[in-house]
């Protein structure tokens, strides 16, 4: 029997309609339609719920669901991958923007007036902002996970260095402050890139219950249309 079926027939033996078990798995009734019908596959999450539902075992479900489990195999492959590219990518987003500002102060370097009021906006308030917005863009993308975490420090690090390459090195050898960027840069960059993370994971968990709570009220609405017929 092919895994549709299998989920129908536990539905079935669990007294649920399809619109009763689309608003407790969170989905529509269609996605449940899909499944039971073989047009889609369900997410391992999604069976590992329905079991839990249906109160049968995972191996009732997937026994001998050869086909589907080669499907899991390729989406965690697939999936994998992905999770892998979109950290490479916003690794090398930031550091290109990194190199980015750095070279532009030497290739367009401001006058000798201007020195002291283009690196305070450059080191104050773009790449604070920067940080910020790319903080936040991680702590968004679940792909890090825990480890986003330890991204602060290396934000922290990368205003340091922006704070202390962006001056005459040259004088800073001379006057023998070599680490001055290191000094009072490095707290509040770690400061910006924590509340940054934490901003991002707020708005990814406001987004994943207003997600929800349209589900289930979509879900709703069709278990109204479904008593009323």
């Amino acid at each position: 029997m092919d895994i549709g079926n299998r989920l129908k027939a536990a539905r079935q033996k669990a007294n649920f309609t399809q619109g009763e078990a689309a608003e407790a798995l969170g989905v529509s009734r269609q996605t449940v339609s899909n499944w039971e019908n073989n047009k889609t596959y369900p997410e391992l999450s999604a069976v590992v719920n329905m079991s839990d539902l249906y109160e049968l075992s995972l191996d009732e479900l997937l026994k001998e669901n050869t086909e589907y489990i080669r499907y899991i195999n390729n989406s965690t492959q697939k999936k994998s991958f992905k999770l892998k590219l979109s950290i490479i990518l916003e690794i090398i987003i930031f550091f290109a923007i990194w190199i980015f500002i750095l070279v532009n102060y030497y290739v367009n370097p401001p006058e000798a007036d201007d020195r002291i009021s283009y690196v305070i906006f450059t080191q104050y308030i773009l790449f604070p902002i920067f940080i910020l917005s790319f903080s936040i863009i991680v702590g968004i993308d679940e792909n890090w996970g825990r480890y986003r975490w330890f991204l602060m420090p290396v934000f922290a690090y990368a205003g340091c260095f922006m704070d202390f390459c962006t001056f005459n090195v040259n004088s800073l050898l001379t006057k023998g402050n070599v680490f001055i960027g290191f000094a009072y840069m490095y707290l509040p960059m770690f400061a910006v890139s924590f509340i940054g993370i934490v901003l991002g994971i707020i708005i990814k968990g406001t987004f994943v219950k207003i997600k929800t709570r349209l589900k289930n009220g979509a879900s709703r609405k069709v278990k109204d249309s479904e008593t009323e017929n």
